[in-house]
């Protein structure tokens, strides 16, 4: 019988990731560092981490070219990964596309740049 009590199930995955502390302003931003996604699901992920972080951190993953934006749920040393910690996080946003948002505004800044000619 199992002790898990999500209504989705998640599935595994093996993912590099960037993952971020977020603080109230930019400056209280935590330094990225790299992290491993283990499961996921539209709601929640897990993911290994270097380092402890506290439960209802807010917290920033980047995976190639997606965003999630989401709540430190848990923390907990990593089984069978002595020295890392695992993290289980509630996604609140995912944005994705992010390389074709990055060249939408390089376009715009670029025209915004360009003089307009009347002509």
């Amino acid at each position: 019988m199992s002790t898990d009590k999500r209504a989705i199930t998640r599935q595994q995955v093996n993912a590099s990731a960037m993952v971020q502390i977020l603080g109230n302003s930019e400056a209280e931003h935590g330094r990225p560092f790299r992290g491993i996604v283990v499961d996921a699901s539209p709601k929640g992920m897990g993911i290994r981490l270097p380092q402890a972080v506290e439960a209802n951190r807010a917290i920033k993953v980047e995976i190639e070219d997606m965003m999630f934006l989401g709540e430190v749920a848990y923390c907990a040393p990593a089984k069978d990964h002595a020295g890392e910690y695992m993290i289980g996080i509630e996604i609140e946003q995912c944005l994705t596309g992010l390389s074709g948002l990055q060249h939408l505004v390089q376009a715009l800044a670029e025209e915004k740049r360009t003089p307009v000619r009347h002509e």
